[in-house]
């Protein structure tokens, strides 16, 4: 019996990197085939993580696809800005050409991660006046409100700036725009926490003890499904911080 169940582990560890493979592979491509699609979230249907334990043979498997380096190049030509004369380099903010649910980006990530969520009438349901967030990073309760927009911030994840660096720089701009909008890499987050991660990478943890691990895998998927590189900086941060567990 022992046997068997290192056997069916020891499978289910295999497919679980066969499928992380195949998904960089066709991202990079420019497309996430239909047989895999099922794999990554719906953008309109997209909850925030919950906070909960991430088995740690997930994040080694995870830290076996990524693609691992000394440092991040420094690649010119990033510039956020969408203003005349700005490079617009992951085209404008919250606004995802791949859906048409008639609510940008952002509202939409407001509405399925908030609780107690009031809309405003005549916005076709997008428009979030108020809610609650517990927010993943902190563990706080904030309550939102849109006389104050920047007590609740949509935070990439894998940051737009340090993706540039890790990989983005060389996509085409259809493919960095939708990763600028792939709720797979967004959360909504306090204003002042999102702040003080900036750009970082996971050198950066969240505050709070019981998500850092859901948010180093969360980190990882991101990489592993775009194909972006991390650290060994970052790589060992990870390994220490949810180490696997012997099969």
């Amino acid at each position: 019996m022992a046997r068997i169940k290192r056997r069916m582990k020891s499978l289910q560890r295999r497919l679980l990197i066969a499928a992380a493979a195949a998904i960089t592979l066709t991202v990079l491509a420019g497309g996430i085939p239909e047989e895999l699609s099922s794999l990554l979230p719906s953008p309109t249907t997209v909850s925030a993580p919950p906070v909960a334990a991430v088995p740690d043979e997930q994040i080694a498997v995870l830290l076996e696809q990524v693609r691992v380096v000394d440092t991040l190049p420094e690649v010119d030509g990033y510039d956020r800005g969408c203003k005349r004369g700005q490079a617009c380099s992951f085209g404008p903010a919250w606004n995802d050409p791949n859906d048409h649910s008639g609510c940008d980006t952002r509202s939409r990530i407001l509405r399925s991660q908030l609780e107690q969520v009031s809309i405003k009438p005549g916005t076709q349901g997008c428009k979030v006046l108020s809610g609650v967030l517990v927010d993943p990073y902190t563990a706080e309760t904030i309550h939102f409100d849109v006389s104050d927009p920047a007590a609740v911030q949509i935070d990439h994840l894998f940051a737009l700036g340090r993706s540039w660096h890790a990989g983005a720089a060389h996509w085409g701009l259809a493919q960095r725009v939708a990763f600028a909008n792939d709720p797979l890499n967004l959360i909504a987050v306090g204003g002042t926490i999102n702040r003080e991660k900036s750009d970082s990478g996971l050198t950066w943890l969240p505050p709070n003890p019981s998500y850092r691990c859901p948010y180093i895998a969360r980190y990882l998927t991101v990489a592993v499904t775009y194909g972006l590189a991390i650290t060994t900086e970052e790589r060992n941060i990870a390994a220490a911080t949810c180490p696997a567990v012997a099969p």
